[in-house]
């Protein structure tokens, strides 16, 4: 390939890319593409000739490559290194904001997606590490908090069987093994329009009450990641929040690093096996310092999204 000679019209140091100039025309030139012995940072200065061969990078764009000195000469860098190492690598060994140039094609490890309410159902593929939220489907949702408090508390059962302290004692649930689901049609409506929105077959439900701000939720898995014959049936997990706005958070069962969102009234949080999995999630206790005395109810649905095994099964395949 026929080298061109030309010079550098610029240079950012802290960047590592600029551009030459040669017969009227200038190129992009990148400090990977500086050929050299040294193992100090690689830079250009303005003004200086430079011999070069002209490529494409991986997205067809002309640059220069194998950037050596003029005539086999040393470039400028190269000579202050030699002459002074220890001042040139403290000056230019510098972190740069860029470690990696390769783009990247593998799966994130949790997507945040966005569901619209005014679609009758979720218009996306539900992956299985998706976490959808969304707000706004439920249209009186200032009123659902106090009409579940109502009507379950209306079935004629005694409050110390029917509310059972859960998880550590950390928040109360409706007691599951006794019958007041049937009693109460908000209760059936919520979990009704979740499993429509979500194309989603229900498998289990639970209503959750956290009294005030000191009832909270630990990290924790569904049972679909720990146990194989739960997860054979259950595959989805959907929850919607009534009442105070608390956090949703997942902490990452390997890293521990962790990312909530605020759950207004009303709003829906969804996600597939792999998050189940992946990671742990869990209601954070208020700080003291923003102690209330404001309720909230949590409706949860475990059940099977049949386009989440099919977008399963073709990741599995490819």
């Amino acid at each position: 390939m026929a080298r061109l000679q030309g010079k550098i019209e610029w240079f950012d140091e802290v960047k590592g890319f600029g551009l030459i100039k040669y017969d009227e025309n200038e190129v992009f030139v990148h400090h990977s593409s500086i050929k050299t012995k040294s193992s100090n940072y690689k830079i250009l200065d303005p003004e200086e000739e430079i011999e070069f061969e002209l490529g494409t990078d991986k997205n067809g764009r002309q640059c220069a490559q194998n950037v050596t000195g003029w005539e086999g000469k040393q470039l400028k860098f190269e000579l202050s290194s030699n002459n002074n190492p220890k001042k040139k690598t403290k000056k230019h060994n510098k972190f740069k904001n860029t470690q990696n140039f390769e783009p990247s094609h593998t799966a994130a490890d949790a997507n945040i997606l966005i569901g619209n309410p005014k679609k009758k159902t979720y218009d996306r593929t539900f992956g299985s590490n998706d976490i959808a939220l969304v707000s706004g489907l439920f249209d009186d949702e200032g009123d659902v908090y106090q009409k579940l408090l109502d009507e379950i508390n209306s079935v004629g059962l005694e409050n110390e069987d029917l509310w059972k302290l859960w998880h550590g004692d950390s928040h109360f649930i409706a007691d599951d093994h006794l019958e007041w689901k049937e009693a109460c049609p908000t209760f059936n409506m919520v979990i009704d329009k979740i499993s429509r929105y979500f194309n989603m077959q229900p498998k289990s439900t639970r209503l959750n009450w956290y009294e005030n701000s000191d009832h909270w939720k630990p990290f924790h898995h569904d049972a679909a990641a720990i146990k194989p014959h739960i997860a054979k049936k259950q595959n989805i997990t959907v929850g919607v929040s009534f009442g105070a706005e608390r956090d949703i958070a997942f902490e990452h069962s390997e890293t521990k690093a962790v990312i909530s969102f605020p759950l207004e009234d009303g709003t829906i949080y969804a996600f597939g096996n792999d998050v189940n999995s992946g990671w742990k999630h869990g209601i954070p206790q208020l700080a003291p310092e923003k102690s209330n005395n404001d309720g909230r109810i949590s409706i949860i649905a475990w059940g099977w999204s049949e386009s989440q095994a099919e977008e399963k099964n073709k990741v599995l395949l490819a």
